[in-house]
């Protein structure tokens, strides 16, 4: 269960992309479907004629696909989410009603197809995709047994109970393989984008995270860049080795990824640098004391882990509504470090971005 909460959640964008791609296709399916079928049933079948529900069903269904095509150009994932239901109403409630007062004579054809179907198709949470399926067939069930035959009622019910097995078989197989894997993807993303030491973003990954940021919000990005660098950390590892150095590392990776929101994008850059980017944070009040507060901690928890009070020191730019390069903030909170350092270590320097500086190439700029 929690697995899967994790999964609607963190792959909710993800989710309602397939979901999307299946609804575009499904209602272009059922029309082309139901014109084959009733012309098939014309041919095949003797004296038979399209009910007032089978021409019905044609026309809502040319409708709901242009309802879902129309809806999906610019909806968010619950928006898709709302269509898919919307769907499954619609179909549920027409092949309840061919199969029970459109042929109150004849055995059931569509329900179980459709509930075999759908529980397999759309990504929904189950009290959407399993609760709309219960009562359909609960519709179905009260309509089988009021208008139809005892004699084919009896087959009708039956048909109903092997539909809701085999439905919920299906469910749990797909979910299931569904799950397997997201898990996968996310192990291998994990993998490819996460500094294994600190579990913050690696070089790559930061560097892709924010350049993609700042496009979308430029010409107007308002954002602040910190650059973090632990103070004389060549010392450490000489004095207490490698794995003190490492347990250091680790711990201000950890301070760091709660210190800051989902919307921040924090990494370790490389060695003992770490960057974080500051989404539309950039009061200089606020940051001097949120850095003050990690300098504080992070001296607490070295002491806590390795024997030693480390330090470290901050360089910051703030960005107000610019048009700016990640290669330039970069430069300036690398400046801004610097500052630090030669101010005696141990210390927080914020600077404002300056368009007219131009971009150095050099190590931090990837």
């Amino acid at each position: 269960m929690a697995s899967k909460r994790r999964y609607f959640v963190e792959g909710r964008r993800e989710i309602a992309a397939d979901n999307a791609r299946f609804l575009r296709l499904v209602t272009i399916m059922v029309i082309v479907l139901l014109a084959v079928l009733m012309v098939s049933a014309t041919l095949l079948i003797s004296d038979w004629q399209p009910s007032p529900y089978h021409i019905a069903f044609l026309l809502a269904s040319i409708s709901v696909c242009a309802i879902c095509w129309l809806g999906l150009r610019h909806a968010a994932p619950w928006g898709v989410t709302a269509l898919c239901i919307l769907f499954e109403v619609f179909l549920y409630t027409f092949a309840i009603l061919l199969d029970t007062v459109g042929g109150p004579s004849n055995p059931s054809i569509f329900v179980q197809l459709v509930c075999v179907a759908l529980t397999g198709l759309f990504i929904l949470p189950d009290r959407y995709g399993l609760g709309l399926f219960a009562l359909a067939e609960a519709v179905y069930c009260v309509l089988v047994v009021t208008v139809k035959d005892p004699e084919i009622a009896q087959f009708d019910l039956f048909g109903m109970v092997a539909g809701i097995l085999f439905s919920l078989c299906l469910s749990r197989m797909v979910m299931s393989f569904r799950l397997r894997s997201y898990d996968v993807k996310a192990r291998y993303e994990r993998l490819s984008t996460r500094d294994t030491l600190s579990n913050l973003y690696n070089r790559r990954a930061f560097m892709e995270r924010a350049r993609s940021y700042i496009g979308s919000m430029n010409p107007e990005v308002s954002c602040s860049l910190a650059f973090i660098d632990l103070d004389d950390f060549k010392d450490v590892n000489d004095s207490r080795g490698h794995q003190a150095g490492d347990r250091a590392l680790a711990e201000l990776g950890r301070l760091l990824s709660v210190q800051f929101r989902p919307s921040d994008i924090i990494a370790r850059y490389g060695g003992d640098e770490f960057l974080v980017l500051l989404d539309s944070l950039v009061d200089d009040a606020v940051l001097q004391k949120r850095f003050t507060r990690i300098r504080e901690e992070f001296a607490r928890r070295s002491k806590a882990a390795i024997g030693e009070r480390l330090t470290c020191s901050v360089g910051v730019v703030c960005a107000r509504s610019q048009d700016v390069s990640l290669e330039g903030l970069m430069m300036q909170a690398d400046n801004a470090l610097y500052t630090s350092k030669r101010n005696g270590k141990n210390s927080i320097c914020i600077k404002t971005f300056d368009p007219s500086l131009k971009v150095e190439h050099g190590e931090h700029l990837g």
